[in-house]
């Protein structure tokens, strides 16, 4: 799941990174500034919300 957060994620320009599929400092950065821009709760990790806003579910 991961790598596919951080895949979504490099489309959208928020992650700069390879795809490690890890959720390291830079993943979690990413996906808290592509949490802030789309309104939702910023707590840099992958849940519900974050997965359907990427449109990964």
């Amino acid at each position: 799941m991961i790598v596919n957060v951080q895949r979504a994620l490099k489309e959208e320009g928020y992650y700069g990174g390879g795809l490690t599929g890890s959720l390291n400092s830079v993943t979690r950065r990413a996906i808290a500034n592509y949490q802030s821009d789309a309104g939702l709760i910023v707590n840099g990790i992958v849940d519900a919300p974050t997965v359907a806003s990427l449109g990964l579910e």
